[in-house]
C-alpha cells in the first residue's frame, strides 16, 4: 500500500503497519479511554485486544492504574 511504502521510505523498514496499529492502542490507554473505545477504535476483535492487553505490561499497567 501507499502508506506502509510512505512508512519504509520516512521511518525505516522495521516500521509496520503493527507498529502503528500498537502505537496507536498504547497512545490511546495512556489519555485514559476506555477499553470498549480503545478496542472499536483499532477494530480489535475481542479476542485479539485481549491477547494485546496480556503480552504488553505497559499497556496492562495504564489500563489497570489509569496513567503511565
Amino acid at each position: 500500500s501507499w502508506f506502509l511504502w510512505w512508512l519504509h521510505k520516512h521511518c525505516g523498514s522495521q516500521m509496520s503497519g503493527h507498529s502503528m496499529h500498537a502505537g496507536g492502542t498504547t497512545a490511546l490507554a495512556i489519555t485514559g479511554m476506555m477499553l470498549d473505545l480503545i478496542q472499536a477504535a483499532g477494530q480489535w476483535s475481542l479476542e485479539e485486544f485481549q491477547k494485546y492487553v496480556q503480552v504488553h505490561p505497559f499497556l496492562l499497567n495504564t489500563l489497570l492504574h489509569g496513567s503511565a
